[in-house]
């Protein structure tokens, strides 16, 4: 279809369909980050998107990574390999390019949100109580929405204060980041 546009990953490309498609997907594959100032993510921040989730929860969505990326080293761990891969990708039909690939490291991978229910129940208390998570139906798929920006400013906030998606409780507990009433007078509430 001619409104639909993809963009060029190896590993994480994105299809968009609307008035900002292009926009959202044309640069995915300029630089060294899957998830960095290029990305179709920092593009939907950039135009005041949202996220929405359908019959899934929070672990289940990729933007998380977003954050890691921009942050670089000033994100509290380090989650990604130290090797760079180049991947060649077809842009057109006599056209390639070098997409540069550096993998999550599967270790720090193991307490990720997914696997990590403390994890996915503490950023949903805190995403809930800051009123930034938006519950409802569609169909009947429980569903949620946020606002991109916001949402990942608070994202950006509780890595800076050494919470991610890889936190475990006792990690939070012995740093007194949880639970969120000892954090809280770092959010306008």
């Amino acid at each position: 279809q001619n409104d639909i546009f993809r963009s060029i990953h190896p590993t994480h490309s994105i299809s968009a369909k609307g008035k900002y498609a292009k926009k959202i997907t044309e640069t995915h594959h300029i630089g060294n980050k899957t998830y960095g100032e290029n990305s179709p993510w920092a593009k939907i921040i950039e135009l005041n998107g949202k996220f929405l989730g359908i019959g899934i929860n929070l672990a289940w969505t990729t933007q998380y990574h977003y954050i890691e990326d921009i942050m670089n080293d000033k994100f509290p761990i380090k989650v990604k390999i130290d090797k760079i891969y180049k991947i060649k990708c077809k842009i057109d039909e006599n056209k390639y390019v070098d997409v540069n690939v550096q993998p999550l490291d599967s270790d720090v991978a193991k307490t990720r949100i997914e696997k990590n229910p403390f994890i996915h129940n503490y950023l949903w208390d805190i995403f809930r109580k800051l009123n930034v998570l938006n519950l409802g139906k569609i169909g009947k798929a429980n569903s949620w929405w946020v606002n991109a920006k916001e949402f990942c400013d608070i994202l950006k906030k509780l890595a800076e204060l050494g919470i991610t998606i890889y936190s475990t409780k006792k990690e939070l507990k012995k740093k007194k980041l949880y639970p969120f009433e000892k954090i809280k007078d770092q959010f306008v509430l």
